[in-house]
C-alpha cells in the first residue's frame, strides 16, 4: 500500500514540477491530499473481497472518479477556481493511475 502512495507522490509531484508551479505550498498540499485520498483508496481495496475481476473494475472506476471530485475540491483551497483545480487533479490523477498501471504491469 505504501509503495503505490509513494508512487503517486514521485509522478504526481514530478508533474507539478514539469508544469512549473514553484509555490511549495502546492507540493505540500497535493503531498496531503494523495497521502489521504490514495491511502483510503487502497486500503479499500486491498481489504475488500470482489466476486469478479468486472466488479472490481467498476469499483475502481468509481472510486477513482470520486477521487478525483474530493481532490478537486481540495485543491480548491489553493487555486480558488473549480475548472482550474479540476484541470489539474484530473492531470495528475489521470497520469498516476496510467503510469502506474504501466509500472505494475512490467514489474
Amino acid at each position: 500500500m505504501l509503495d503505490a502512495l509513494i508512487l503517486t507522490l514521485i509522478i504526481e509531484l514530478s508533474i507539478l514540477f514539469i508544469l512549473r508551479f514553484k509555490d511549495y505550498k502546492l507540493y505540500i498540499l497535493s503531498s496531503l491530499i494523495n497521502i489521504g485520498t490514495n491511502l483510503s483508496l487502497n486500503y479499500y481495496l486491498e481489504n475488500t473481497i470482489f466476486k469478479t475481476l468486472t466488479i472490481y473494475v467498476i469499483v475502481v472506476i468509481i472510486l477513482e472518479i470520486t477521487v478525483l471530485f474530493v481532490e478537486t475540491l481540495l485543491y480548491m483551497i489553493y487555486f480558488k477556481k473549480f475548472k482550474k483545480s479540476f484541470i489539474i487533479s484530473l492531470l495528475l490523477n489521470a497520469s498516476s493511475f496510467l503510469l502506474g498501471l504501466l509500472i505494475y504491469a512490467i514489474i
